[in-house]
């Protein structure tokens, strides 16, 4: 299982199946954006996880703290850009999902940094 886990992390590689948008303009391929996500779990591969001690359960919560403003800040531009500037579906939907990929991996630098020292 440690191997599967080691690996979870190529995953983000089909998120360049997302590069299809710009030769076919299909928001749906956009979608394909969010496994970039999956790389965050590159920095945490080699956390130990299998007996959560209170230093991980406090390290976990302080890097929840460090990455909450960035769902906020996406939504707060998705909803003044549609009523201030009349951003399209696709383009709300390419700011979700940069906050989703941000999100993931901040939060994962973060806690491999609180792991390390």
């Amino acid at each position: 299982m440690k191997g599967v886990r080691q690996a979870t992390w190529l995953f983000g590689f089909l998120a360049f199946l997302g590069l299809r948008y710009l030769h076919t303009h299909d928001s749906g391929d956009l979608v394909w954006l969010m496994f970039l996500g999956f790389f965050a779990f590159f920095f945490t591969w080699k956390v130990n996880t299998q007996m959560p001690d209170e230093m991980y359960v406090a390290n976990m919560r302080q890097a929840s703290q460090a990455v909450l403003w960035i769902p906020l800040i996406s939504l707060f531009v998705i909803a003044y850009g549609i009523g201030q500037f009349g951003l399209t579906a696709t383009q709300a939907m390419v700011i979700a999902i940069i906050g989703w990929i941000v999100s993931l991996c901040v939060y994962a630098m973060k806690l491999r940094q609180l792991e390390q020292g």
